[in-house]
């Protein structure tokens, strides 16, 4: 350590390599004798946990950028997927789509944030009535199927495997989270939630920026219709009026001097749109 240029009088962190895998540790010299004495000891204090969340929180607020990137419910909850494997160690992350026409849960996605898995194979459709689901073909919101509290591993080898954590992302989408071979922790849960505040959140924006691009459109429309169909037809209504207006007399002149009139206020109001 001190060839290293470390001070051995404050604490220092390390990250050593174990048969269990890497772990973190508060490193504290404590002095046996003289003051500058060689000799004395060292107490390790395992901080894995705390270095794991520190992490884990650094990794959800840098993830949070690639769902501000995501231009669509599709990049969203894919950036949602990519994140929670990079989060958490041996879990596998799905992303299901609620299906009205055979109201089941089709898969969309899963991966797993497991080395010895190579790959991970697609689960199949999951009717919308297991789970707690209710039916949802009337085409109404498609109802939650989690619950809140935290699962607990169960103490029977033989016992089925933990549920995993649910969470509804958008109207149809669902996010599904387990980790392989143990329960998921309350604090696991909690990233979870926060991550899926932010994926509704990025949710909400994706839906409000279709909404303003389909209004967008829209208005594109309109202006076009005006420059050129209505305005087009005003020109020829003026033309034809004026041709009118310079050849009859009377009545009917003053008739042809209204339509020559109300075509330029037609002409002029779709000009202040343009």
């Amino acid at each position: 350590l001190r060839d290293g240029g470390r001070d051995l009088d404050t604490q220092t962190e390390l990250r050593l390599a174990t048969t269990d895998g890497p772990r973190d540790y508060l490193l504290q010299y404590v002095p046996v004798g003289a003051e500058n004495a060689r000799r004395g000891f060292f107490i390790f204090t395992d901080i894995t946990p705390q270095k794991r969340r520190e992490r884990q929180f650094k990794t959800l607020s840098e993830g949070t950028e690639g769902l501000l990137d995501a231009r669509s419910v599709e990049g969203v909850t894919g950036a949602v997927r990519t994140l929670v494997v990079e989060l958490f160690d041996e879990v596998v992350v799905g992303v299901w789509r609620y299906d009205r026409e055979s109201d089941a849960f089709r898969p969309l996605a899963v991966a797993a944030a497991d080395p010895a898995a190579d790959h991970v194979d697609s689960p199949p459709d999951v009717p919308a009535t297991q789970g707690g689901s209710a039916d949802a073909s009337a085409g109404g919101a498609v109802p939650p199927r989690d619950t809140a509290a935290p699962d607990e591993a169960p103490s029977d080898p033989g016992a089925p495997p933990p549920a995993p954590a649910e969470r509804r992302l958008s109207g149809d989408h669902t996010l599904t989270v387990s980790r392989i071979g143990s329960a998921l922790s309350t604090t696991d849960r909690y990233l979870i939630d926060l991550l899926v505040a932010d994926t509704r959140a990025a949710v909400r924006r994706v839906d409000r920026e279709a909404e303003l691009a389909r209004r967008n459109d829209q208005l594109e429309f309109v202006n076009s219709l005006l420059r050129h169909d209505i305005q087009n037809s005003m020109t020829v209504i003026r033309a034809r009026g004026q041709a009118l207006s310079e050849s009859c007399a009377g009545q009917d002149a003053t008739y042809a001097d209204t339509i020559v009139t109300q075509s330029d206020d037609v002409i002029d109001l779709i000009d202040q749109f343009r």
